[in-house]
């Protein structure tokens, strides 16, 4: 870790690195685990050059990472190959050979 972390008492979660760039850190629970973030850079790849800048940037990652918590992406449904290859041949091979499918999945 690099940057000296001299901010009100380590409690807003800004921090000054030693080049005089500013950087954030934040934790959040998601499904039960805790989320442990810490950016010096915004999404461009460019520093923050003020403590404002950060502060800002933190408060929309916090604002971002939990609207995606509360939008999870739908689980994956785990299928065996044969399931796979069933429905393939019932909607999805009109006007394939059987040899040319057998050669795809083999």
């Amino acid at each position: 870790m690099s940057g000296k972390e001299n901010s009100t008492k380590g409690r807003s979660g800004i921090f000054q690195l030693d080049n005089g760039c500013w950087g954030y850190r934040y934790t959040i629970k998601v499904d039960g685990h805790k989320k442990d973030t810490k950016r010096t850079m915004d999404e461009f790849g460019r520093p923050f050059k003020t403590k404002t800048a950060a502060k800002r940037a933190r408060e929309q990652a916090i604002i971002n990472d939990k609207v995606a918590a509360a939008d999870p992406n739908p689980k994956v449904v785990s299928r065996t190959f044969a399931q796979v290859y069933k429905e393939y041949c019932e909607f999805g091979r009109a006007g394939k050979a059987y040899t040319t499918i057998k050669n795809l999945y083999s």
